[in-house]
C-alpha cells in the first residue's frame, strides 16, 4: 500500500480532470473537484519524497496528469478567457501552449521518450494557474494572465535551452 501511495494519489488528479469535464464551469461541484485535484498535485511529489518511493511511473503519471488536468481546464475555462480577456490574450495563450507542445513533440521523436522537466517555472506556472478559475470572478484577470503568460513564455525558453544543451551533448 505504501509503494502506491503517491500513484494513488496522483490518480485522484487524474480522476478529477475528467469529472471537471462533465462538471459546469465555476459552479460548487466545479471549485470542490477543482480545489481537490489541487491539492493532489501539490501533495503527490511530496508523499512520494518522503516515503521515498518516487519512480519512473509516478513520474510518467504525475506528468500525465499534469498535462490532461490541464488540458481540461484549458477546455473549461478557455471561453471564459475569450469572453472577459482582450483578444491578444487568447493567441498568447495558443502561442504558449503551441510552443509548449512542440517541446513535447520533438523531445519524443528525438529522444523517443515522453519528456516533462519539473522545474522552478513550471512549479509557479501551475501554482499560478491553480488560481485562474478564482482570478474569472475578479477585475483582475487580464494582468493575472500576463504574468501566467511572462512566466510561461520563459519557462519555454528554458525548456528550448535545455534541449538545445542536450543535443550537443
Amino acid at each position: 500500500m505504501k509503494k502506491n501511495l503517491a500513484n494513488f494519489i496522483t490518480s485522484i488528479r487524474l480522476v478529477g480532470a475528467i469529472c471537471l469535464l462533465f462538471t459546469e464551469t465555476l459552479s460548487k461541484p466545479f471549485f470542490i473537484i477543482y480545489v481537490i485535484s489541487g491539492i493532489t498535485d501539490a501533495l503527490d511529489g511530496f508523499v512520494a519524497r518522503k516515503l521515498n518511493i518516487v519512480s519512473d511511473f509516478g513520474r510518467k503519471l504525475d506528468s500525465v496528469s499534469d498535462l490532461l488536468f490541464s488540458g481540461i481546464m484549458l477546455i473549461k475555462i478557455f471561453p471564459i478567457l475569450l469572453a472577459k480577456t482582450p483578444s491578444y490574450i487568447p493567441i498568447l495563450i495558443y502561442i504558449a501552449v503551441g510552443i509548449r507542445a512542440l517541446c513535447y513533440i520533438f523531445v519524443g521523436i528525438r529522444f523517443k521518450k515522453f519528456s516533462s522537466r519539473h522545474t522552478i517555472y513550471n512549479k509557479i506556472i501551475t501554482g499560478m494557474m491553480f488560481f485562474l478559475p478564482f482570478m474569472t470572478l475578479t477585475d483582475y484577470l487580464t494582468p493575472y494572465c500576463l504574468a501566467i503568460l511572462a512566466v510561461g513564455f520563459y519557462s519555454n525558453f528554458d525548456e528550448i535551452m535545455y534541449i538545445r544543451k542536450r543535443l550537443s551533448e
